[in-house]
């Protein structure tokens, strides 16, 4: 009987194998030729404007970094205020539904969604502001640079040291405002399911909320972690084929896609092991 089912399953699976193989020999066919031609037609193009033109691109591209730089101050103040107001209004309006809806049901529902997105608003907000400090900081003097115009005593060490602070300054206040709200939503949370656990302010937070969550939570947990899962390992993929296309136009060094793939094998290595360990 076990042959018979095996059997059965060998051509099941070599019927699948010679159905998909001809769809993925067409993709990536497909996925060459646009490679090559809109590669290679790009970097043809720039070559032919610089040459004719002589426009340089590589200074534009550094001058653009340049620009983007001094956009990123007003730009984290910006930032900060919009996300400001988006938490500050979504958690309101868990409070709100929490408050003022009668039907129980409606109430946890509403009430759950809301505190949702505020926590994915504070979550958002966190990264753009980390990653536009470091944009501001791009082109500034570093730590031992600084530490170097103090031995040389040039006057031009508290102004850098200023500008380094007040570049600090917004993203440690935005931060502690992100703590605040995040330790409001939990604690909001932990009041209308008991049964929760952990402090927003404990390093291993999200391992002991997650101790605390019934199977049906886990199985929504998990859910949503494979779908990410899957996303930000196509994502790595696009970046990395699109900052290796750049660096043949502009020089971007090697960083830009080897960061990529790194975060992608590692994401791969943890997903794979764990799932070993699991099944041990």
């Amino acid at each position: 009987m076990s042959e018979n089912i095996n059997e059965k399953n060998l051509e099941e699976i070599k019927k699948d194998n010679k159905e998909k193989l001809p769809v993925l020999i067409l993709v990536f066919i497909v996925s060459g030729i646009i490679g090559f031609f809109g590669g290679g037609g790009l970097f043809a193009f720039l070559s032919v404007l610089q040459n004719n033109d002589g426009f340089d691109f590589a200074t534009a591209f550094l001058e653009a970094q340049n620009y983007l730089t001094l956009l990123a101050r007003p730009t984290t103040i910006l930032i900060d205020f919009i996300f400001f107001i988006m938490i500050m209004t979504t958690y309101k309006k868990a409070c709100k539904a929490w408050n003022s809806i009668q039907d129980e049901d409606l109430k946890y529902e509403k009430t759950d969604r809301y505190f949702s997105l505020c926590l994915i608003e504070i979550a958002v907000s966190n990264i753009l502001n980390l990653v536009i400090f470091g944009v501001a900081l791009y082109n500034k003097p570093g730590v031992m640079e600084l530490l170097k115009e103090l031995f040389d005593k040039k006057v031009s060490l508290a102004v850098n040291t200023a500008d380094l602070v007040l570049a600090i300054f917004p993203l440690m206040l935005f931060g502690i405002y992100t703590i605040y709200m995040q330790r409001k939503c939990v604690d909001f949370i932990r009041m209308m399911y008991p049964e929760k656990k952990g402090s927003a302010y404990d390093l291993k937070f999200n391992k002991v909320w997650y101790e605390s969550c019934d199977e049906a939570e886990r199985i929504r947990i998990g859910n949503a972690s494979y779908k990410s899962f899957k996303v930000t390992n196509i994502l790595c993929f696009v970046l990395m084929l699109a900052f290796m296309s750049l660096g043949m136009v502009f020089e971007i060094g090697v960083l830009p896609f080897v960061i990529p793939a790194l975060i992608a094998v590692v994401m791969n290595l943890v997903y794979g092991f764990e799932s070993l360990k699991n099944n041990i």
